[in-house]
């Protein structure tokens, strides 16, 4: 900037010669350079680092459950559009139940009474998604369901993974249903309540 400044001066101070056509080009060619590298900033005004907050976040790795459980939200959101009527569905993990709950709300039209058969498809419809199974059958065989394909490594196994650990996670899968009255309000109007594992034919009411 002194730079730049000081060329301004030697621009514009009173001309004590007379100075050729080059020479004038030349001047101003000098200004415009010195005004471009004014205004670039230093290297070091270019890079920020990161604060100790984000710098955490760098640093924690993602694990193979994380990207699991993400993978299951995602599908999850592809079952809503094939229920008829207004359905959410989501998955957590419960520290204290050692649980993965998959969790669903189910809106149904006023004056429906139909309600406790809309609970039961709706666990179906998530078994279905889970391993084609909307009615178990243990003829089945001890396949693992689709759900905990989600907590693999894509085209290699671990050689000290736990042995049939998708097997004893799908033990883990439990489905909880609420079917709600449209426009009712949070944990008000709440037609019925029902749950099962996974893998299972099993359905519970709550009374």
């Amino acid at each position: 900037m002194t730079l730049f400044c000081g060329l301004l001066l030697w621009q514009y101070e009173p001309p004590s010669q007379v100075f050729t056509l080059r020479e004038a080009i030349m001047r101003q060619i000098v200004v415009a350079i010195a005004l471009v590298i004014s205004l670039v900033p230093y290297p070091g005004q270019l890079r920020a680092e990161p604060d100790p907050l984000v710098s955490w976040l760098m640093n924690e790795p993602a694990t193979l459950f994380d990207i699991g459980m993400l993978r299951l939200n995602e599908t999850l959101d592809l079952i809503k559009p094939t229920f008829r009527g207004d359905l959410i569905a989501s998955a957590s993990y419960s520290w204290e139940q050692n649980r993965i709950r998959i969790g669903a709300s189910a809106v149904l039209e006023k004056g429906r009474s139909d309600f406790k058969s809309v609970c039961k498809k709706v666990i179906k419809l998530i078994r279905r998604y889970g391993g084609g199974l909307p009615e178990f059958d243990p003829s089945y065989g001890n396949y693992p369901s689709n759900y905990s394909e989600f907590f693999k490594h894509f085209d290699y196994e671990r050689k000290n993974a736990p042995d049939k650990y998708r097997q004893k996670l799908d033990q883990i899968f439990q489905i909880e249903v609420e079917v709600v009255e449209e426009d009712a309000v949070y944990d008000e109007n709440v037609l019925a309540r029902c749950d099962g594992p996974l893998m299972s034919n099993k359905v519970y009411f709550e009374e």
